[in-house]
């Protein structure tokens, strides 16, 4: 059985993306330690927005790769490469809308008096207990950062709260 030029061509691409795929599926970074920072402030301002998150490229080039086979069953000569590459774009595309997906963020501004800075803390959905003008804490570790708060601002309030930071009391 002999295969058409393109064809060959083809089966080529499809076997580098194959490829590609599991090289990234199986790549791992060496693990090391988690340093956490924890930052005592004060919340300045709450931002809702909505984000929407797209799906990786490899998710991407693998949807569109099983476009591509998928289209190359149809057709014959110059038709069976115009629904391949058909199959290859709409592969892609139904990818990207199906996993594309929309979330409300909540982005906390928080002023840091021992930095005299503000920072932007993001968080999933908003914690129910968290307002303006409170007395937060962050903890931060690698990727993953958290925020809990601890009422109201006020000085004293503050230096206890940054007192049992120092004394590892804090919960």
């Amino acid at each position: 059985m002999f295969e058409e030029p393109g064809m060959a061509v083809f089966t080529k691409f499809l076997t580098l993306i194959v490829i590609a795929v599991m090289t990234v599926g199986c790549a791992s970074s060496p693990t090391e330690p988690a340093e956490q920072s924890v930052r005592v402030g004060k919340v300045q301002q709450i931002i809702y927005q909505q984000v929407e998150k797209k799906p990786a490229l490899v998710t991407v080039l693998t949807g569109a790769a099983l476009g591509g086979v998928v289209g190359n069953q149809f057709g014959g000569g110059s038709g069976k490469t115009v629904a391949t590459g058909l199959g290859v774009l709409g592969g892609a595309v139904a990818t990207d809308k199906s996993l594309s997906k929309k979330y409300n963020q909540v982005v906390y501004k928080v002023y840091l008096p021992s930095e005299q800075a503000v920072v932007g803390v993001v968080s999933g959905d908003l914690a129910a207990t968290i307002f303006k003008n409170d007395i937060v804490v962050i903890y931060k570790s690698d990727k993953k950062v958290t925020i809990d708060a601890y009422g109201e601002y006020s000085e004293a309030k503050y230096d206890r709260v940054l007192q049992k930071l120092a004394d590892g009391t804090l919960e």
